[in-house]
């Protein structure tokens, strides 16, 4: 069931072992093996609403998850081949499971791919629509919206006792729109189903 993407033919670009994610989703007896820490990852995002409706959505279409050191990005994603490969930090995957810091930036990693993913099925790229300045703010916009929707995730996260990825985001980058986020819903606790606590951490992220 686990394949490689290593065919001199095809997947030069992909010599990573990828698992397929109805693999990962089913049970990974290794807890400490590549495997067993992404299907640890996706379990956990599953605790959240909107992130098991990114993991269904994927898994749907096909798509692979493996990791691999990207040096300065947080993850890619290959549109043709369906595959996420998301950066390990130049860890060894012992490393990556020990260390909760690490975990959750994977975990933050992995929840940003899949809502990119669900962008590029109803959007694709906006370069062959748009002029460049349009383009730009565009990708502004996409980014933003794969950062709130970790925010989201997380805080879901955080209601159904994983409460490591919200305390991760909070002291993170992320911080600020996080706590614009968790501020308009101390004000407002019906602004997680209206939509205005995700409109707050939006304009926040600008």
């Amino acid at each position: 069931m686990i394949f490689e993407k290593a065919s001199p033919e095809k997947n030069q670009d992909h010599p990573e072992r990828i698992w397929p994610l109805a693999v990962l989703l089913s049970p990974v007896e290794e807890a400490s093996s590549c495997a067993g820490v992404l299907s640890g990852c996706l379990k956990e995002i599953s605790a959240s609403r909107a992130g098991k409706a990114l993991i269904r959505e994927a898994a749907e279409q096909g798509w692979g998850i493996g990791l691999a050191d990207l040096k300065k990005h947080d993850f890619h994603i290959d549109v043709p081949e369906k595959i996420i490969l998301l950066h390990n930090n130049g860890l060894a995957v012992g490393a990556l499971a020990d260390s909760p810091y690490f975990r959750n930036t994977l975990l933050a990693s992995l929840v940003r791919a899949f809502r990119d993913v669900w962008q590029e099925k109803r959007y694709g790229g906006f370069d062959e629509a748009y002029n460049p300045e349009a383009v730009l703010m565009l990708e502004r916009v996409r980014a933003a919206d794969c950062d709130v929707m970790t925010i989201l995730a997380a805080w879901q996260m955080r209601e159904n006792g994983h409460d490591g990825l919200w305390r991760h985001l909070c002291g993170a980058a992320e911080g600020d729109t996080a706590l614009a986020f968790s501020a308009c819903l101390e004000r407002n606790p019906g602004a997680l189903a209206n939509g205005r606590a995700l409109g707050a951490a939006f304009r926040q992220w600008f």
